[in-house]
């Protein structure tokens, strides 16, 4: 059965996730998860990931919530595995605690990805990070910054530590979506997260 995640911004009041939900249902879509993101201003916007028959196309529940005024089908794609977001970034961790070679880096852009839906996720250290104009100024400021490019879409970047950075992590996605604030501080919990486990390991390896 085909599964897709659909992004559907939605007034930021009562009611209007269940006018949603029911506008989902009547289009014959079983949702299997509902994730809410915190974003600016007096809208709101829910990730829903459903299953569905062969023949459902989006554009049908797309004009329905047009119609009702209680929603925008933003985004809506195919997927072919739904693992929780949240497994797979407490599997990529475990792999960082086991010290395999390599591991720290691939697996922080695999739960990059997870927990921010991009295209591609880098880690640039310090001096990779001054030769890139949006993770420059990640630094400069010490906070995470969502910035736009014509050829890029949109960019999220974030450090590891504000005061003392190492690492700045660099999200790319290609839709016309803007990362949310749910999406940024997932990042930001991440990098500093996956920073104590790189100094916690230090520690180990200089007590050995």
């Amino acid at each position: 059965m085909p599964s897709y995640r659909l992004r559907i911004e939605l007034p930021d009041r009562p009611g209007a996730l269940a006018v949603v939900t029911r506008a989902i249902a009547d289009s014959d879509a079983n949702i299997v998860s509902v994730d809410v993101h915190e974003v600016d201003g007096d809208t709101a916007v829910d990730e829903i990931v459903v299953d569905v028959a062969h023949d459902w196309a989006p554009r049908s529940l797309a004009a329905t919530l047009a119609a009702s005024g209680m929603g925008s089908l933003l985004s809506s794609r195919r997927v072919t595995t739904v693992e929780d977001p949240l497994v797979s970034v407490l599997r990529s961790l475990a792999k960082m605690l086991g010290n395999e070679p390599g591991a720290f880096e691939a697996e922080t852009r695999r739960a990059l990805l997870a927990v921010a839906h991009g295209s591609s996720a880098r880690i640039l250290d310090i001096a990779e990070a001054e030769r890139e104009v949006a993770a420059r100024a990640t630094l400069e400021r010490g906070t995470s910054l969502v910035t736009h490019a014509d050829d890029h879409g949109w960019i999220l970047t974030a450090v590891d530590d504000p005061t003392d950075p190492a690492l700045v992590a660099v999200i790319t996605r290609s839709l016309n979506l803007r990362f949310s604030a749910t999406e940024v501080a997932r990042v930001e919990a991440l990098l500093h997260l996956g920073r104590l486990v790189t100094m916690s390991q230090v520690v180990s390896d200089q007590s050995r």
